[in-house]
């Protein structure tokens, strides 16, 4: 299969025209701090945040031509994993405060494309594909104990947007 970019009179081979792309992210998480205690008033507060913004893309970029191969493959695989953990606390005193808060946030797109103004000629078959799997995780954890007055509130927020995408661009005349 010999693959030529638009930008290049002379092409590359190999056994299978087109591109491909994978893209894997073990997001960083973090986990906050161990509390507080003793004397009047103890306070325990943990924030953790992890926000990742993940792309992957496999193309055959516009004007390229594919040509001499009996099979072409384009194939996007994204493997995406966030994790966030937020743990605090507070104890013994006469007053005890402990909010906690743990947030992620996770933007993964997995694409493949052709792009518009190709020439493809196999003797074969074109596969075209882009998959993806994404996984994420929140957790918020807090303990408040006071001789008198304890007030502990936890907060995990997660939202994550995932897209998977396959575009055929077209040729304009």
């Amino acid at each position: 299969v010999q693959v030529t970019p638009p930008s290049s009179g002379t092409g590359t081979s190999g056994s299978s025209g087109g591109s491909s792309g994978t893209g894997t992210t073990g997001g960083a998480g973090g986990t906050g701090g161990t509390g507080a205690s003793g004397g009047k008033l103890g306070i325990g507060p943990s924030v953790a945040v992890n926000v990742a913004v993940n792309q992957v893309d496999a193309v055959i970029g516009d004007d390229a031509w594919v040509t001499g191969g009996k099979d072409a493959t384009v194939k996007a695989s994204g493997e995406y994993e966030q994790s966030t953990t937020a743990k605090g606390g507070a104890a013994g005193a006469s007053a005890s405060i402990t909010p906690v808060a743990a947030v992620t946030v996770g933007v993964n797109t997995t694409t493949a494309r052709l792009g518009k103004g190709q020439q493809l000629s196999l003797l074969g078959d074109l596969t075209v594909q882009a998959t993806q799997k994404s996984l994420s995780s929140t957790s918020a954890e807090g303990a408040t104990q006071g001789d008198k007055i304890a007030v502990g509130a936890s907060l995990a927020l997660n939202t994550s947007t995932d897209t998977v995408v396959f575009r055929c661009e077209e040729s304009q005349a």
